[in-house]
């Protein structure tokens, strides 16, 4: 008997095969470690490069990764709304394909989620600033990423410092909340 995952972690994938790979080895290792119960949702956003060749061997060797191979580029958004459609879990988890928190920030998101203490979690670089995020950034898009969120905040009136943040996570009914409302098919639905 299979037991549902508990957990689905989306990834949207657009040209990500410098990354793809490397970070489905650190989630599947740092997941059993853990000992989670969990699938790892892959949507290749139309991307031409060896993304999909990549995801596709890694389908073979772990069970709990499962690829949505889209050949059309739709977007960011598109990509995460595919990828919460066909997730089993009851924490829904999306993050950047070169994992810019790292692992280690996803046993928090599921601690919180799974406690209740929220419907939806996301993180901020900007609490850590020597984070793996911040380090992995080069100085132009450590100013841009300042420049737009800056931005944004004045102009939304926002107290939330990281407006982009590529990593999120949500309970089952949050998602079937929000799903509906997110008409956004690009990366602005990080915003």
């Amino acid at each position: 008997m299979t037991l549902e995952p508990r957990i689905s972690i989306i990834i949207p994938v657009y040209n990500d095969a410098a990354h793809i790979g490397k970070s489905v080895e650190a989630l599947v290792n740092f997941l059993n470690a853990e000992n989670k119960n969990v699938e790892i949702i892959i949507v290749n956003d139309g991307g031409q490069d060896k993304t999909a060749k990549i995801v596709e061997e890694k389908t073979k060797e772990y069970k709990a990764v499962r690829f949505i191979n889209r050949r059309e580029n739709k977007g960011k958004g598109y990509s995460v709304r595919e990828g919460i459609m066909a997730t089993h879990g009851e924490i829904i988890i999306f993050t950047d394909a070169d994992l810019p928190y790292g692992v280690k920030h996803f046993k928090e998101i599921i601690e919180r989620l799974k406690s209740n203490w929220a419907d939806l979690v996301i993180a901020n670089r900007n609490l850590s600033p020597a984070s793996q995020a911040q380090q992995n950034l080069s100085v132009l898009r450590k100013l841009t990423h300042w420049g737009f969120g800056f931005l944004v905040r004045r102009l939304l009136n926002l107290e939330f410092s990281d407006t982009q943040a590529g990593l999120k996570g949500m309970s089952r009914e949050a998602a079937e909340a929000i799903l509906p409302k997110l008409n956004i098919n690009g990366i602005a639905l990080d915003l």
